[in-house]
C-alpha cells in the first residue's frame, strides 16, 4: 500500500489593519476545511508581548517568541491538520508556506479605520504603511505570495485557484495616486 504524501499548507493572511484579514480567513477556512489561528488571540492569551507602545496604542510583540510558540502549536495541537491559516498583522513573520497580503486603497482604509475609532496619528501611520506596501515587503521572502486588492471585495476564487496551483509571487498593486490625495488631507489641517 502506497501512503499518500501530503504537504501541510500554512497560510499567512496579513495586511494593514482594516484590510479584511479576519473575514477572509473565515471564508478560506470554510472553503479549505482549514483551522484558523488568530495571532492577536495567541499574543493576548499567552502574554507574548514585552510592553505597550502608548504612542501607537498597540502591544510590542516579541516576534521570535510568537514564531516559536506558533511553530510548537502547529506541531502539537494541529499536527494532523492539512491546512492552517495564520490570521494577523504579523503572520508574514511566522513559519508559513504561503502568504496572502490583503491591500486596500488608502482612502478606503482611512474610512474603515475612522469607523473603528482609530486616532488620526494611527490612521496616518497605517495609511502610510499601506501606501509603502510594508506587509508586502515583509512577505517577499516567501516563495508563494499573492497580494489581493480588498478595497471593494476579495475575489475568493482567485485565491483558491492560486492555492490550487501551488502559489507564485504576484505583485501588481500601486496606491500612489490615492495615497497622495489622502496625504493632502493630513497636511492641509
Amino acid at each position: 500500500m502506497i501512503k499518500k504524501i501530503t504537504m501541510k499548507k500554512i497560510i499567512a493572511v496579513t495586511g494593514t489593519p482594516g484590510t479584511g484579514k479576519t473575514t477572509l480567513s473565515g471564508r478560506l477556512a470554510q472553503e479549505l476545511n482549514a483551522k484558523v489561528i488568530s495571532l492577536t488571540d495567541v499574543v493576548n492569551e499567552n502574554n507574548l508581548y514585552t510592553g505597550i507602545d502608548l504612542e501607537r496604542d498597540s502591544k510590542i510583540v516579541d516576534v521570535k517568541k510568537l514564531s516559536k510558540f506558533i511553530d510548537n502549536l502547529i506541531k502539537t495541537k494541529f499536527s494532523d491538520t492539512e491546512t492552517i491559516i495564520l490570521e494577523g498583522l504579523l503572520s508574514q513573520f511566522m513559519p508559513v508556506t504561503h502568504v496572502i497580503v490583503l491591500r486596500a486603497s488608502p482612502s478606503a482604509l482611512k474610512q474603515r479605520l475612522e469607523s473603528r475609532g482609530y486616532s488620526k496619528a494611527k490612521i496616518r501611520e497605517n495609511v502610510e504603511a499601506e501606501f509603502m506596501g510594508v506587509c508586502l515587503n515583509e512577505s517577499m521572502w516567501c516563495e508563494n505570495i499573492i497580494e489581493v486588492d480588498s478595497t471593494a471585495h476579495v475575489n475568493l476564487n482567485l485565491i483558491l485557484g492560486w492555492l490550487a496551483s501551488g502559489g507564485r509571487k504576484i505583485h501588481e498593486i500601486d496606491w500612489t495616486e490615492d495615497f497622495c490625495g489622502v496625504l493632502s488631507e493630513f497636511t492641509l489641517h
